[in-house]
C-alpha cells in the first residue's frame, strides 16, 4: 500500500489550515504523521500541532477506498487500498 502524502503548514487549527508548498527544503524539515484509513475512520482521528509547525501525513487506507478531504486546503483525494 503507498500512502498519499501531503505537506501542511498549520497557521489554525480550529477554524482551518493554510497550504504549504510543496519544496523540497520543506518535506525536508516536516515532521511526519502516520495516519491509517478503515471503517471510515482515521486513527489517529485528532492531531494536533503548533502554529506554523511543517507536518506531512502519510496517510494509508487500509481496507478499501477511503476519501480524505480538507476543504481549507482545497484537497480532495482517494486514499486507494
Amino acid at each position: 500500500m503507498r500512502p498519499l502524502t501531503l505537506i501542511l503548514i498549520s497557521s489554525f487549527i480550529a477554524s482551518g489550515m493554510s497550504l504549504h508548498g510543496q519544496t523540497p527544503a520543506s518535506s525536508a524539515e516536516a515532521r511526519v504523521i502516520q495516519v491509517s484509513a478503515k471503517k471510515y475512520a482515521f486513527d489517529p482521528s485528532t492531531i494536533t500541532v503548533k502554529k506554523g509547525e511543517q507536518v506531512k501525513l502519510a496517510i494509508t487506507a487500509l481496507d478499501h477506498v477511503h476519501g480524505f478531504k480538507l476543504e481549507a486546503f482545497k484537497i480532495d483525494q482517494l486514499l486507494k487500498k
